[in-house]
């Protein structure tokens, strides 16, 4: 057409094609811009979420001890999800995406380790809230499986975490959730053993578990997967239960401490 008689519109035709062309560059570049940023903003999310939960770990037992408790705990939960991915046990035969970023071993993103912590240390507080015993630690397993279900099946919807033949729980196969529970048990007795001879966990350890159930419930809500949204917004109401109650009685014991003292320097 470019060869019929005037200029001027030849021109506009090359201009067109210009600017398509131009725009098809920039929204080519930034789809590798964002698929190169992505693994970092996924790391940057997950150290905002599990930032609370390590900050009341230190001040609950300090730095050396709070790093040696996330040291082993997110190295525990590596080489379970390793192994999981070698043997296609206790998980299934399953895989994480590339969002993650780099994996380790080509195998298991490093951000595994940050981002299942605090589900581990919710999950060790909200059972040690209901038993002081040793049986804190298979409640502790029950409610890191019971997470799980809640994070899996939105996690396989976006194929951050996929089987390769699926599953009968939205796409998760049971046996992924028996996995989570001895992996939780297993976390649940080193925490146990490192502790302390002090069993009272203090709920800050708790804040970003309960932020990462709630998100995810609600991430499940929005895609209509409404047994595991329910779940998450049923954790997590029941953890606002007990953050109350843990703190009205902190409040209350704070203030019988002040009446005695107060009694004392009458006296």
């Amino acid at each position: 057409q470019c060869l019929q008689p005037g200029k001027r519109y030849c021109s506009v035709q090359l201009r067109k094609l210009f600017v398509i062309s131009s725009l098809n560059g920039i929204i080519k570049a930034m789809d590798q811009i964002i698929s190169t940023a992505a693994p970092a903003a996924a790391a940057v999310v997950i150290a905002l979420f599990a930032l609370p939960s390590y900050i009341g770990l230190i001040r609950q037992k300090g730095w050396l001890k709070a790093l040696g408790m996330v040291v082993v705990i997110g190295a525990i939960l590596l080489a379970v999800q390793a192994a999981a991915i070698r043997f296609t046990f206790p998980f299934g035969d399953f895989s994480f995406g590339d969002a993650l970023g780099y994996k380790i071993f080509g195998l298991v993103p490093w951000a595994v380790a940050f981002a299942y912590t605090p589900l581990v240390l919710a999950t060790f507080w909200l059972s040690s809230k209901l038993t002081k015993n040793g049986f804190r630690v298979v409640l502790a397993g029950l409610f890191l499986a019971a997470s799980n279900v809640v994070l899996d099946p939105a996690l396989a919807f976006m194929g951050l975490r996929s089987w390769e033949n699926g599953g009968p729980f939205y796409g998760v196969p049971i046996l992924n959730f028996g996995g989570w529970f001895l992996t939780g048990l297993i976390t649940a007795c080193v925490l146990h053993a490192m502790w302390g001879k002090e069993n009272s966990v203090g709920r800050s350890v708790a804040y970003s578990g309960f932020a990462i159930i709630w998100f995810w419930g609600g991430v499940n809500l929005g895609l209509k997967q409404w047994v595991p949204g329910g779940i998450g917004i049923a954790i997590g109401v029941l953890i606002l239960v007990l953050m109350s109650i843990e703190r009205r009685r902190q409040k209350k014991a704070k203030r019988s401490e002040e009446r005695r003292v107060g009694k004392e320097c009458r006296s």
